[in-house]
């Protein structure tokens, strides 16, 4: 947004408490993130992102921004990155 390009960013939560904190969809793809303030996160911290696996979207990397030191991965297409990563 802050080239001068719009982008559609969505929040997402249901009444089973699955919570996604940015939904963003374009080009056909479709990237969910989640925000968190500590530093180490596996697959059952981001069991919302399965709320989107029927999207007629697809998607390719998700995304856990976070305090971590390095980057690494959470769970099949689910990488955690620290909030400093460029």
């Amino acid at each position: 947004m802050n080239n001068g390009i719009d982008q559609l960013i969505y929040y997402y939560r249901d009444s089973q408490q699955n919570e996604v904190d940015l939904v963003i969809p374009g080009n056909g793809i479709l990237q969910l993130v989640k925000c968190k303030s500590g530093s180490k996160y596996d697959v059952s911290d981001v069991k919302a992102f399965s709320c989107f696996d029927h999207s007629v979207l697809r998607r390719e990397t998700d995304a856990v921004i976070c305090t971590t030191e390095s980057a690494y991965l959470a769970a099949k297409n689910v990488i955690v990155l620290p909030v400093s990563a460029k």
